[in-house]
């Protein structure tokens, strides 16, 4: 699974949610057909950076679950 594909997934979503956000990727996991993505985004527009766990389905990529702490 390239990051840069697990990259461009994490974006659209969060972008979807949230508009224009700035992304940083810490920690991937690789897992029998799913992909645990650690990080942590920012609005665009300022304020904090929010922390978030997603989940993707490695087959087409589609978010199977999302948290924030």
């Amino acid at each position: 699974m390239s990051r840069e594909r697990v990259y461009e997934a994490v974006m659209v979503f969060l972008a979807s949610k949230y508009g224009p956000v700035e992304l940083e990727l810490s920690r991937t996991y690789d897992r029998q057909g799913v992909v645990e993505v650690a990080g942590k985004f920012r609005l665009e527009s300022g304020g904090g950076w929010r922390r978030f766990t997603l989940l993707l389905s490695k087959k087409d990529m589609k978010v199977l679950g999302f948290g924030m702490r």
